[in-house]
């Protein structure tokens, strides 16, 4: 037919997940142009020949990015309902698989491999217990031993969990790797018991960066390990457990912990906190950061940003996201949000300039009033402030704003008495954490502080040396 003045769109289908059948869903439109009535043209010239063929192209491409993007979409989903499973009954436990995923992503640097294969690892560690989705709750989270049985049952979750990966995914490669991060360096692992350069590499850094967190991480059943515990236990199954050069990285890396991360924000999916500053209140808003080709988005765990609260009422949106252990906060703006997911334009680092991490268990005691006084875990100090965590417990919010005393615990030496005030709070998984600002604290006693920590730095390096 002839062409009149029009626009010319040609329409992209979704052909979802390789359905067999065609979509006749439109995911997008290609413009070709506008044809005016003076052109002599028609459909049939216009669909032959080059364009057709380019058009065609595009098509496929389209629709390649499009399936990738549902695929992910798919995935985060299910690790959102896994993410609730496991925050019902071990809250604990929610950031293993994202503390996992890190793991392995910079032990995977550390060993020069590929981008590539650095987001497959990375990926098999968000999904590496997923199959544990089949496995019964009271096994699961049972505080004693498991019996011979039992611990058949929870064995399966490696095979669960790559059939999984395989069939919903589409991620073959990935399964693979899923399906053997239980193997052991000397073949006494499961599901095949394979050994040595058998088990494929990503399943050898998967197993290694599990291990490692269960240590480092509480559970319901256990407190955390401290770096010599867990450094010990590395050297002990060295080429046993685990492959030997994967050791020797990550114990390079727990000496090294306390340095900064440059790539916080390279990775596909992050377990995180947002805290968003209205002008009544406070939200404290667990979920996941998700990064797309263009840009990043936060979907809430079990909050709906639609209905629970006013655009025009927000003042600061800050972003905590817990890394191998590690704290970091961005200042972030949102062009919009829809239901559970907000749409980030923008990030701003904000960096704790006079700070460092600390790895190993620093205690100590807040003295709220002459009565009361609440345990803490300090994980990052510095000259001007400290931060905290406490487990399960909240501080009121008339306290926050007192003056009050901490003491920080260093075994076999002097507690140190610091003053202050707490002026920032948010929560992440079941704990609580807690900015505290110095005030009227000496330099003579910062000194001090400082000297104690670069002290068990050493004790921690002669440590490694001793045993090495």
């Amino acid at each position: 037919m002839n062409i009149s003045s029009s626009e010319v769109l040609i329409p992209i289908l979704g052909n979802y997940m390789n359905s067999k059948e065609d979509s006749t869903d439109v995911i997008a439109s290609i413009y070709i142009g506008n044809f005016s009535k003076n052109t002599n043209s028609t459909i049939d010239n216009i669909n032959q020949g080059e364009i057709y063929h380019r058009m065609c192209k595009i098509q496929n491409l389209y629709q390649s990015i499009y399936l990738s993007h549902q695929r992910e979409k798919t995935m985060l989903n299910l690790l959102n309902v896994l993410s609730e499973i496991v925050s019902d009954n071990d809250p604990c436990g929610v950031l293993h698989p994202y503390h996992v995923a890190n793991i392995s992503k910079e032990i995977g640097k550390a060993l020069r491999l590929d981008d590539i294969t650095l987001k497959q690892i990375y990926i098999a560690g968000l999904l590496h217990d997923i199959g544990k989705l089949y496995i019964d709750n009271s096994i699961l989270n049972k505080e004693g031993a498991l019996t011979e049985d039992e611990f058949e049952i929870v064995k399966k979750h490696s095979v669960y969990g790559a059939n999984i990966v395989k069939d919903v995914f589409g991620l073959d490669d990935i399964s693979v790797l899923v399906k053997y991060h239980h193997e052991r360096y000397d073949g006494t692992g499961y599901p095949n018991e394979l050994t040595g350069e058998q088990i494929p590499l990503g399943s050898r850094i998967l197993c290694l960066a599990d291990s490692v967190d269960a240590m480092l991480s509480p559970r319901i059943y256990k407190e955390p390990r401290n770096v010599e515990f867990v450094i010990g236990e590395l050297l002990k199954n060295r080429s046993k457990q685990f492959d030997a050069k994967i050791v020797d990285v990550m114990i390079n890396m727990l000496l090294k912990a306390n340095e900064e991360t440059t790539d916080i924000l390279s990775d596909t999916i992050i377990w995180s906190t947002l805290t968003m500053y209205t002008t009544k209140t406070v939200y404290s808003i667990e979920g996941t950061l998700g990064k797309y080709d263009f840009g990043y988005y936060f979907k809430a765990n079990k909050f709906n940003f639609s209905t629970e609260i006013n655009k025009d009422e927000i003042r600061t949106i800050n972003l905590y996201i817990n890394k191998n252990n590690n704290m970091y906060c961005y200042e972030l703006k949102s062009d919009y949000y829809e239901n559970n997911t907000l749409h980030i334009s923008s990030f701003d680092y904000i960096p704790f300039l006079d700070s460092f991490n600390i790895l190993w268990n620093l205690d100590g005691i807040l003295n709220l009033n002459s009565l009361e006084n609440l345990d803490i875990n300090i994980y990052k100090i510095g000259g001007s402030r400290l931060m905290f965590y406490i487990d399960k417990k909240q501080i009121k919010e008339d306290i926050i704003d007192n003056i009050l005393s901490l003491e920080v615990y260093f075994k076999g030496k002097e507690n140190i008495l610091l003053t202050g005030k707490i002026v920032n709070t948010f929560k992440v998984g079941n704990k609580n954490h807690y900015e505290f600002l110095y005030i009227n604290t000496s330099d003579v006693v910062i000194d001090h502080l400082f000297k104690n920590i670069f002290s068990k730095q050493m004790e921690l390096r002669r440590f490694i040396t001793k045993i090495i």
